[in-house]
């Protein structure tokens, strides 16, 4: 479908309409570029559509079932319907796709339905089911996204096998759900469809779950897990699956597993095939990701790649900054991405999010690291919450005091780290957390509390 006509020519052409593509093409038209706007699924892309919002969507539902069971004063036999779930959540999709076509559409954008394949580096041949065309720009920017890895012997085609994808619309929830990764992805629905009523084991290779968080974090998560429920085996790699009458049996390097369904999720890849880019004369790196400089131009100075297709980290906020970063270079305003204080947030029970460099990173840079930190079980709003795992940790410069970390564990994770990560990008010392009044009660009081921790002022805290 054609939303207006395909014209022959453009300012931009936005190959994408997720996070990053939509984004960009809102921005170039508020700086006053004509822009046509490609998706050859739906807008959106896969964060409004497959990914960051209908999975955040169950997670509501989940934590939600999770805490009215868990409060002995509230008695009450509460059960999901599966069916009014995923309608629900559906609804949620919609209305937020809805809002973003509008605003595509208020803003002039030219919105093609279509596949957009490029020709030449001033050209990009768009199929659509009702025409093809071929249509001239003057620039590009590719922001194609990613999809999930696929292994050998659990292949998305096989019965029974997943993606993240598929297992945000199951229409049942499983009796037993086997999830293979414990990565963020792994853990965020693993921990979904426990508490919806799952038997859920996962598999990870690796020593320990979510190895690329912060270790102290991830043991508070895998607690977590364990007390809901959850199976956790690490140090296990899964070799192949195979059906077992109306199961699926899976191997592994140790042991063998029977579950109603598999979830693979060992991570992501760009989707960078068939988009045109030899055409183009667009550069990829090593691991597959299109090259791009500090305002996203690629190899060929008319094209720009953002987002998943540009490399790590693959987030949704990431793609949308470097979305505007592309709109404003194209119009001829200063800009540049930035990689100082970038927030990345696991959904889990607890949720966890991290800004800036870790300990370990930190070190490596030559800093001479202190930490300071706060435990969320002596909070009273996490008490008043029934919540009180977890913890605030701040990583500073210890000749200085200035702030260069965060890790967050606990809940209301992902909305308190944007305090650190401005502080960061901010140049703020230590004492400027500190000494900032923060409302009472409130989670927010932990992020204080370890900043007070770190300059050797606790108030609520024992020293040792």
């Amino acid at each position: 479908m054609v939303v207006g006509n395909i014209k022959e020519s453009a300012d931009v052409v936005v190959i994408g309409a997720g996070p990053g593509g939509y984004v960009a093409a809102i921005k170039l038209a508020q700086l006053g570029k004509d822009v046509t706007l490609v998706e050859e699924n739906k807008i959106g892309g896969v964060c409004l559509n497959d990914g960051c919002i209908p999975s955040k969507a169950l997670i509501h539902v989940a934590k939600t079932l999770e805490e009215i069971k868990g409060l002995e004063c509230l008695k009450s036999d509460i059960k999901v319907s599966s069916k009014e779930l995923q309608e629900w959540k559906e609804n949620v999709v919609n209305k937020l796709t809805s809002g973003v076509k509008l605003l595509e559409e208020k803003n002039d954008v030219e919105i093609i339905e279509g596949r957009a394949k490029i020709t030449s580096p001033k050209e990009v041949h768009i199929n659509t089911d009702e025409a093809s065309k071929t249509l001239k720009f003057n620039k590009c920017v590719i922001a194609t996204g990613s999809k999930p890895l696929e292994i050998p012997g659990f292949e998305f085609s096989k019965k029974g096998i997943i993606d993240s994808k598929q297992a945000l619309k199951l229409e049942e929830i499983p009796e037993n759900l086997l999830v293979i990764g414990g990565g963020y992805i792994g853990m965020e629905l693993g921990t979904v469809y426990q508490k919806l009523g799952s038997e859920v084991t996962v598999i990870e290779a690796s020593k320990n779950i979510l190895p690329n968080m912060d270790s102290q974090a991830a043991k508070v998560v895998e607690r977590r897990a364990k007390e809901i429920g959850m199976k956790i085996i690490t140090g296990e790699k899964a070799e192949e699956a195979v059906e077992k009458e109306s199961k699926i049996k899976v191997k592994t390097s140790k042991s063998e597993y029977v579950a109603d369904k598999v979830l693979v999720a060992v991570g992501r890849v760009p989707r960078t095939e068939n988009i045109g880019l030899d055409h183009a004369n667009v550069e990829k790196n090593d691991k597959g990701f299109i090259d791009t400089d500090d305002v996203m131009r690629t190899s060929n100075p008319d094209v720009f790649a953002i987002g998943d297709v540009s490399g790590q980290p693959m987030l949704a906020h990431v793609a949308m900054h470097e979305g505007k970063v592309a709109a404003k270079t194209i119009s001829g305003k200063t800009a540049f991405s930035t990689r100082q204080a970038v927030p990345s947030v696991v959904y889990t029970d607890p949720e966890v999010a991290t800004t800036g460099l870790s300990e370990k990173k930190a070190v490596e840079k030559g800093f001479e690291v202190e930490t300071g930190s706060f435990s969320m079980a002596a909070n009273g709003r996490a008490m008043t919450m029934d919540y009180k795992k977890g913890f605030v940790k701040l990583i500073a410069d210890k000749e200085n005091k200035t702030l260069l970390g965060a890790t967050i564990c606990g809940p209301e994770a992902s909305e308190l780290i944007s305090e650190l990560s401005l502080g960061i990008e901010m140049g703020c010392l230590v004492e400027d957390v500190e000494m900032t009044v923060h409302p009472h009660p409130s989670i927010s009081e932990a992020v204080m509390e370890a900043a007070e921790d770190l300059i050797d002022r606790p108030v609520h805290k024992y020293k040792q």
